[in-house]
């Protein structure tokens, strides 16, 4: 016999030869206006936003970016991506790029969210809501952030890899 398993996976995997085209659509689809989209700069030199950015302009979305996650998601790429959410009054949350960019958008959507700091959040199941939608395109095959319910914030101060799991994210 076979004991019981739950298995969670995001609410719509949309893929396929050029899906992230429709990043706009599926934006628009959740009845959203502005998007934060956060990468990293080579992503953003390379020109493999470009066309994310233009499917979410072609439907009037409002695309802000912030570029500034690198090789790991730290404490200050999350504020610094909240900072921005917050400032630039965003609706929706977009990432692009490998596990980084996706763990720091998810890392944003928490604190938006829920108050105090992400650190508060460490382990499991702390985290009961996130308000604004999250959509990832991801751009390696690696972390799988874009399906899991698990972000990996680095601490740098401590020097301390943060596991932060919760089936809102």
């Amino acid at each position: 016999m076979f004991n019981s398993r739950l298995f969670r996976v995001p609410s719509t995997i949309h893929f396929g030869e050029n899906a992230a085209q429709e990043t706009g659509s599926e934006v628009k689809r959740l009845n959203k206006s502005k998007a934060l989209l956060v990468t990293d700069k080579v992503l953003k030199e390379t020109g493999t936003i470009a066309p994310i950015i233009k499917s979410m302009e072609d439907v009037g979305v409002e695309v802000v970016i912030y570029d500034g996650v690198n090789s790991e998601p730290t404490l200050s790429h999350v504020k610094e991506g909240l900072d921005l959410f917050n400032e630039e009054n965003c609706d929706v949350l977009v990432a692009c790029g490998g596990g980084s960019p996706i763990d720091a958008a998810k890392a944003v959507a928490a604190m938006q969210s829920n108050p105090g700091n992400i650190e508060d959040y460490m382990g499991l199941g702390k985290i009961q809501k996130v308000d604004a939608p999250m959509i990832a395109v991801p751009t390696t095959a690696g972390t799988g952030s874009e399906v899991t319910m698990f972000t990996i914030i680095t601490d740098s101060d401590r020097d301390v890899k943060m596991l932060i799991g919760s089936p809102a994210l």
